[in-house]
């Protein structure tokens, strides 16, 4: 259950970042704003990724970097205004890094795993129910 509440965090926090888009004013990004949004987010996603480093075999959080970072980049390019812009960037940042350290702390309970190859402790906990 609790992954599944995950999952739908996640694409929520990317369908408001793209209906955001979308329905708020756009603007055409100026030479400086194109080179510097794909900077931000990807030091966004470095930022994110270092802050939940956990260096085991459970699972990477990359999809809440893979799916938010271009989120990110898309806010700083097209919002028109100021503001706006600025407060839907560091919404998505902060989701970022809030989901990247809520996966990391579900693939470290048992039955759970972000990584096919590892198990995580689901096989005891099968077995103990089998018995």
């Amino acid at each position: 259950m609790i992954g599944t509440i995950h999952a739908i965090l996640l694409l929520s926090f990317a369908a408001l970042a793209i209906g955001s888009i979308i329905i708020l004013k756009k603007r055409r990004p100026p030479a400086l704003s194109l080179l510097l949004a794909p900077v931000l987010a990807a030091l966004g996603m470095v930022i994110a990724y270092g802050a939940n480093e956990h260096l085991c075999y459970s699972g990477e959080p990359r999809t809440q970097w893979l799916i938010l970072g271009p989120c990110l980049m898309l806010v700083l390019l097209l919002i028109k205004e100021k503001r706006t812009r600025r407060a839907l960037a560091l919404g998505v940042f902060i989701a970022m890094i809030g989901l990247s350290c809520h996966f990391t702390d579900i693939v470290h309970q048992p039955g759970w795993t972000g990584n096919p190859n590892h198990d995580s402790g689901a096989a005891t906990v099968n077995l103990r129910r089998t018995r």
